[in-house]
């Protein structure tokens, strides 16, 4: 039995992150804000017919792995999907690296090289959703626009080293 529905929560477990940025504290924000508008999962296996649920999403990290738990809400079942960091590293950092070039940029440059650089944030950030979305497929399906969020919400996480 597969069920989708909404992400009508979000929330941090555990010790597994620093204290936070001003700049990370509002990229959390937003990040939060567009799952909840918008961030739909499917979670079970397919071909099990289909069920209405609404999901809290609770992430914890270690040093190596971001957990993400999915609560539905009505029946209390729960599915944990953990990520390997060594898996989204990469993008996460490519990432990080472009979002602060376009902040320096937005305050600094010309609005022609600020667009070249958002189209590049704009990229990295499908692929990171592309990416996560891939990672968590096994458990939890999404779309695009989900995906991207989620990954911009474990960007903005102040994860320990």
């Amino acid at each position: 039995m597969t069920t989708s529905g909404p992400i009508v929560d979000v929330g941090l477990a555990g010790h597994g992150f620093a204290p936070a940025t001003p700049d990370a504290e509002q990229d959390w924000r937003l990040a939060v804000f567009d799952l909840l508008e918008k961030g739909r999962v499917t979670l079970g296996p397919e071909g099990g017919g289909n069920a209405v649920g609404r999901f809290r999403l609770v992430l914890s990290a270690s040093p190596a792995h971001l957990a993400f738990e999915f609560a539905e809400s009505e029946s209390g079942a729960v599915e944990t999907v953990e990520v390997a960091l060594s898996r989204i590293r990469g993008a996460m950092r490519d990432y990080s690296e472009v979002c602060s070039a376009y902040y320096g940029a937005v305050r600094s440059l010309p609005a022609a090289r600020i667009e070249v650089i958002d189209q590049a944030r704009r990229q990295i950030h499908d692929e990171g959703g592309r990416l996560l979305s891939a990672e968590l497929a096994e458990h939890v399906s999404m779309n695009l626009e989900t995906g991207r969020s989620l990954f911009a919400l474990i960007c903005a996480l102040p994860l320990r080293a």
